[in-house]
């Protein structure tokens, strides 16, 4: 699966009523042509277009209809519907008038007001018919445009919405679009880190075998009043999450969890180090017996001055693209039995990893008279060793002669996926669970 990953594309009025006449608009154009180009070299097609906030300037209903213009024509090129297409809101999303107006700004202030308490206050607002309206005021010309994606949102039960993709060898991916923005522009300001609130009904991600999840939200945690809660859950229950706002193209892992922030599409002219950029994100499972991995690539491109044109970005040791790959957990649907024979027949030299086809990973006694020790998971094992002090993670891929000449170069955390890495490419992945088991045993 080929995503495209769009942020802060900012349609301006009155300028966007008139494309001929838009600046933005050469950027815009440039914008389809290179995503098609770079999915041809890629050998992939565009399957979906996310966009994290921001999709106007001021919430203006021009501002909207020009773009759903826009990206009616983008779909078209790249062979999608609109049902192809998901969007959050963002910060500009919302109606600076409305925030403005004495029933959106009391109904503001009583929830800042609270303190640690406003998670219970939000939900008795967003219950009461009268204060809901009041909050889902400034954002009524957006939630027009979001209804063209099934992506409305509304209170109290529909504050984030859900999509659902398959990605092959039975592992799907489920998307949530979360609401970051019911507190933004507070009377009318702009917004400050650690002002805003994202209630914990979205912030749930249940970990469902086979199930790979991805957010979508325009402020990173760092916007919001309960930052450090809003950050874990995140983190721990969205495996690839997506942001936008700060204009900063960057890439972050985590243990099990990837963080994709966007740069700006359109940034303003006026803003020091004008930089739009754009991203194409790469889904890919791939498959041992019944144990599957998420590769997840990130390709980034920003726009060159002169010739004007987006060029790739190199994001990762200088690669062209930011990969890292994930264990899936749950179990992938049994191989036929002339699978099974053909790679019970195949050695790891000839490319078959070692990964057992059915169930968890069982380990051979240490003697003949030793009952076989209680089989500890893929999914357990990788868990262990991400998360155990580095000098033992370090002791037992050099043990295993798994560890790279540069290694040394690497996040801890990134060298632990290359171990795995090295493993499942050497037909090692069992060696590697069995070490883990002995260390846990001896410890």
């Amino acid at each position: 699966m080929l995503i495209l990953h769009l942020s802060d594309i900012h349609f301006s009025a009155p300028d966007c009523k008139s494309p001929e006449d838009d600046p933005e608009t050469p950027i815009r154009r440039l914008l389809i042509n290179s995503a098609l180009r770079q999915a041809g070299l890629l050998n992939r097609k565009i399957d979906a277009i996310a966009i994290t906030g921001d999709i106007a300037n001021s919430a203006d209903p021009d501002e909207y209809a020009a773009a759903l213009t826009w990206l009616d024509e983008m779909i078209n090129q790249f062979g999608l519907s609109r049902s192809d297409v998901m969007v959050v809101p963002g910060n500009h999303d919302i109606s600076r008038s409305a925030c403005k107006s004495e029933s959106v700004r009391s109904v503001h202030n009583s929830l800042k007001s609270t303190g640690s308490a406003i998670a219970d206050e939000f939900k008795r607002k967003a219950k009461d018919t009268e204060s809901a309206a009041f909050l889902m005021r400034p954002l009524a010309a957006y939630n027009q445009f979001a209804a063209n994606f099934q992506c409305e949102i509304s209170l109290p039960m529909a504050q984030r919405w859900k999509r659902r993709w398959e990605l092959g060898d039975s592992v799907e991916l489920c998307v949530y679009g979360l609401t970051s923005t019911f507190l933004s522009q507070c009377n009318g300001d702009n917004d400050q880190k650690g002002q805003l609130f994202v209630s914990p009904n979205q912030l749930v991600f249940d970990p469902i075998d086979n199930v790979i999840y991805m957010s979508m939200c325009h402020h990173p945690p760092s916007w919001f009043s309960d930052e450090r809660t809003v950050e874990e859950e995140i983190r721990n229950g969205a495996h690839i999450q997506l942001f936008g706002h700060e204009h900063w193209l960057k890439p972050e892992s985590y243990p099990q969890s990837i963080r994709l922030c966007a740069g700006s599409l359109n940034p303003s002219r006026r803003e020091a180090g004008y930089d739009p950029g754009f991203s194409l994100i790469g889904l890919d499972v791939e498959t041992t017996g019944t144990t599957r991995w998420l590769k997840v690539s990130m390709w980034s491109y920003r726009l060159q001055p002169s010739p004007r044109k987006f060029i790739l970005n190199p994001m990762d040791d200088d690669e062209s693209a930011f990969t890292r790959t994930f264990l899936v957990r749950g179990q992938g649907p049994s191989p036929s039995e002339a699978d099974e024979k053909t790679i019970r027949e195949q050695s790891p030299q000839n490319g078959v990893l070692d990964v057992p086809l059915l169930g968890s990973i069982p380990f051979a006694s240490k003697s003949n008279n030793e009952a076989i020790r209680d089989a500890l998971s893929a999914e357990d094992a990788y868990d262990i060793y991400m998360t155990m002090p580095v000098k033992q993670s370090i002791e037992i891929a050099s043990a295993l002669d798994l560890r790279g000449a540069d290694d040394f170069l690497l996040s801890s955390l990134d060298q632990c996926r290359r171990v795995w890495e090295r493993a499942r490419d050497r037909g090692m992945t069992s060696k590697l669970i069995s070490a883990i088991q002995d260390h846990q045993e001896g410890a």
